[in-house]
């Protein structure tokens, strides 16, 4: 399993995503959904798929370089 969120480096919504392989899809889905996760609201479903189609486009990978940038400036002053 690979986890993430959608509201930090992604810049989306506030939420998740799990990426896992096939054969556990199923196990993982009953495990998740309903007693983890509640229901999927439509707004929140779509702002994800901006969120995705936003991180395919050249200027996102520049903003994330900019981060690791930033980070390792921030680190050499500490």
């Amino acid at each position: 399993y690979v986890t993430t969120t959608t509201h930090k480096t992604l810049r989306g919504p506030r939420g998740g995503l799990i990426m896992c392989k096939e054969p556990y899809i199923k196990i993982l889905n009953s495990r998740v959904f309903p007693g983890m996760q509640g229901g999927p609201l439509m707004h929140v479903i779509a702002a994800k798929a901006v969120a995705l189609q936003e991180a395919l486009m050249p200027e996102f990978k520049a903003y994330q370089q900019q981060i690791v940038h930033n980070a390792r400036a921030m680190a050499e002053q500490l």
